[in-house]
């Protein structure tokens, strides 16, 4: 029996851990449309068909009205009852999330809709690399709920039946609880932003980077990568890059980082990705098979422009050069601020550029 029409539209409101993991599944087992919001609105409740939270989470009074079943012993359902139309598009909808706004001229999020077959594609080609001779990993959730990438990680553990550390968003904030999660757990595959990373005493990030944990492999996106990080030189623990924009969720190229790296490249495209670099240097991805719906959308391109500017070495890497929105000209020439900080940071004796 499931809980849900097709292609209907149901919020996750302020869930964590197991709870979490359930309520994705019963959403996906009636092959309807998750979508993890932070804050209940209006304007959010007229798209909904439902939405799943805590029980005692404080509803507004607005949401009085909706019809409340039992999912669990700690979390409720509420249907609504205006039965709001199901999402239509050419191809089933895996789940929805609102983009920041920093690709839009504007500056105004908006909602994206990724489709099943795009996000099983994603999953299956990080899989294919980061568990490589290996049937499980200890992992540990570090992502935001309403952050894609919490849907990789999630997915990399489902489908490698390998145990996910959850951790609040609170100690998630604390380095020192983080840290000790991390060993605790035995994490031996971590996945965040470098903020998070950086976030650790220079002490902890050695401990990491020595290999003296269980960690083997980290993998840094959503931010410029971390050119310092590469000061340690000690190959004990793999670095890796990965990049992509919520417009083509989730993530779009994947590179190994050679600890004698002088230059962090992009890395090559996940499979079903394709990259160009219009004249402009403007980076643009796609792909038939990772096209995603964004607003209104009913015949979405193949291709979306990234607003990151890149530049192509002789064999055709691509080296991130910064946002659409970090550069100027100075006497004609175009500059890129991110990449004049990406050059302070390599230096021997700076341990951070802000």
């Amino acid at each position: 029996m499931t809980l849900f029409c097709p292609q209907s539209l149901i919020g996750v409101y302020g869930l964590q851990g197991q709870d979490l993991f359930m309520c994705i599944q019963a959403i996906w087992k009636s092959q309807a449309i998750y979508y993890p919001i932070h804050q209940l609105t209006l304007d959010v409740s007229a798209t909904l068909s439902a939405f799943i939270c805590s029980i005692g989470v404080d509803i507004d009074p607005f949401y009085q009205s909706w019809t409340r079943a039992l999912l669990s012993d700690q979390i409720m359902i509420l249907y609504n009852p205006t039965e709001p139309n199901m999402i239509k598009s050419c191809c089933p909808i895996a789940y929805r999330i609102t983009t920041s706004g920093t690709t839009r001229q504007n500056g105004l999020g908006i909602h994206v809709d990724v489709p099943f077959q795009s996000y099983v594609h994603n999953l299956s080609s990080i899989h294919s690399i980061l568990f490589k001779n290996m049937l499980t990993r200890n992992m540990i959730l570090l992502s935001e709920l309403t952050f894609d990438p919490h849907l990789i990680e999630i997915g990399l553990a489902w489908i490698t039946d390998s145990p996910l550390t959850f951790i609040s968003k609170s100690d998630r904030s604390i380095p020192d609880k983080l840290f000790h999660a991390i060993i605790t757990n035995e994490i031996d595959l971590l996945m965040m932003t470098p903020s998070l990373f950086l976030r650790f005493s220079l002490k902890q990030q050695c401990m990491i980077l020595q290999g003296k944990t269980m960690v083997t492999d980290i993998v840094l996106g959503g931010e410029p990568f971390p050119m310092q990080l590469l000061k340690y030189n000690v190959p004990s623990v793999q670095l890796w890059n990965i990049y992509g924009t919520t417009e083509c969720s989730v993530w779009s190229t994947l590179e190994k980082i050679p600890w004698n790296a002088s230059v962090v490249y992009l890395g090559l495209p996940l499979g079903d990705t394709s990259l160009k670099v219009d004249e402009d240097g403007q980076l643009w991805m796609g792909g038939p098979r990772r096209r995603t719906f964004i607003g209104n959308e009913v015949d979405p391109p193949d291709f979306r422009p990234t607003g990151d500017y890149v530049q192509q070495d002789e064999q055709g890497r691509l080296i991130f050069l910064g946002r659409k929105d970090d550069q100027l000209k100075r006497n004609g020439c175009r500059i890129h601020l991110s990449q004049i900080s990406n050059l302070i940071s390599a230096c021997p004796k700076v341990l951070a550029v802000e």
